[in-house]
């Protein structure tokens, strides 16, 4: 009987052999990790590495039988394991391992597929102490990462958007610290303000960050959950017309998308949530000066999106929520707004939290369970507790 394409998931007779040979190895790895077994680590990582020059030396048909005898082996040691944390499906996981294990990094990574089709949920939820919907409401491009660890194994989930936003939250950070250096300097030298630019003046630079990163958020929040709206109308076998719809929004720009996909969201998938149209005003203007900070006209150009009339102005409009921020700043220049580009980056930065809370609880109703990120008294991110418990590498 002739080995298929399919017995060997694609794989060439060599490569299918280098990869079962890898997957036994994390499999069995995971096994002895949450003992007392470095020696026996040790050997058995040894052995492996010893299999896998035999590989490139064998011919197909031996390479091919190689293969099928390991995955027999892996399939009977997962047969005799107690590893409850992978649900009893011999192939899936074996497809799981074969793809997804890096020998190099000792890890197996698994995107919200893998995770559905081959974890137990529940058990995944309890060892890293959250609620099973933090899982079921993660980003499509979430991936669950197991690690080898002294002593056991290491859970974690990488979730792009979040990081995302805390580089949006570092360079926020970075715009306080030049803020604050120049209060400091106009407090101690009176009205001669005098700041050596070469290290001091990059306030500007910062605040254009902030906003450059909350619009990338923005797209990659919109994009993330404008392909799981579509997702769940296929699901519900929704009419074309309507799925043409959110099909053709998510083709657009984030401008367009901010002022149109909210309220297509909330119809489509009859969700009864309130959408505050003035925080996305908010967020559509902050999309547009960040375009302007990026265009080709160059430096002129981004000095003049960064001179907004936060309320009254012909260019920039705000609503009253921006209010509260608007502190005038002792390195302010009067009848200018000059003065203002650390209020517009935390303005910025609050406004987009925001965002991604109001597009989330359009297709969960609920708040996101992946960012949460503590606000202060006044409904704002709380800075420095963020910069305490998600950023442990920041030193103000």
């Amino acid at each position: 009987m002739s080995t298929t394409d399919d017995d060997l998931l694609g794989w060439s007779p060599m490569d299918a052999a280098s990869r079962a040979i890898q997957a036994f190895f994390g499999l069995g790895l995971f096994l002895l990790a949450s003992g007392n077994n470095d020696e026996l680590i040790n050997n058995f990582a040894k052995d492996t590495l010893s299999s896998l020059e035999i590989v490139g030396t064998g011919s197909d048909s031996e390479n091919i039988q190689r293969y099928l005898g390991t995955r027999n082996m892996f399939y009977e040691m997962f047969d005799k394991t107690s590893f409850d944390l992978f649900i009893k499906k011999n192939e899936r996981i074996w497809q799981l391992f074969m793809e997804r294990f890096n020998l190099r990094t000792c890890q197996l990574r698994m995107n919200l597929i893998d995770m559905h089709e081959c974890i137990n949920i529940p058990m995944l939820a309890r060892s890293m102490k959250r609620e099973e919907r933090y899982l079921y409401q993660l980003p499509l491009s979430a991936e669950i990462v197991i690690t080898y660890a002294k002593g056991g194994v290491r859970i974690e989930i990488y979730i792009p958007p979040r990081l995302l936003i805390l580089d949006m939250i570092v360079m926020l950070l970075h715009t306080r610290m030049e803020h604050q250096k120049l209060e400091t300097a106009t407090s101690d030298q009176g009205e001669h303000l005098m700041v050596e630019l070469k290290r001091d003046g990059l306030l500007d630079t910062y605040a254009r960050q902030v906003l450059i990163l909350a619009t990338t958020v923005c797209d990659n929040i919109l994009t993330e959950y404008g392909s799981l709206v579509v997702e769940l109308l296929k699901k519900e076998n929704a009419e074309n017309l309507l799925l043409d719809e959110i099909i053709n929004i998510n083709k657009q720009g984030v401008t367009q998308r901010l002022k149109k996909a909210p309220a297509a969201w909330s119809h489509a998938l009859r969700t009864n949530i309130d959408i505050d149209w003035s925080l996305i005003n908010d967020m559509t203007t902050l999309v547009q000066i960040r375009n302007r900070l990026v265009h080709p006209d160059g430096r002129v150009n981004c000095w003049h999106a960064f001179q907004l009339s936060p309320m009254t102005g012909d260019g920039w409009q705000f609503s009253e929520r921006i209010n509260p921020y608007l502190t005038r700043t002792r390195y302010g220049v009067m009848d200018t707004y000059i003065g203002y580009e650390y209020a517009l980056a935390r303005f910025c930065v609050d406004t987009t939290l925001h965002i991604v809370h109001l597009l989330h609880s359009l297709i969960f109703e609920n708040q996101t369970p992946w960012l949460e990120f503590a606000p202060s008294s006044e409904g704002e991110l709380d800075l420095d507790k963020v910069a305490q418990t998600e950023l442990s590498f920041w030193r103000n």
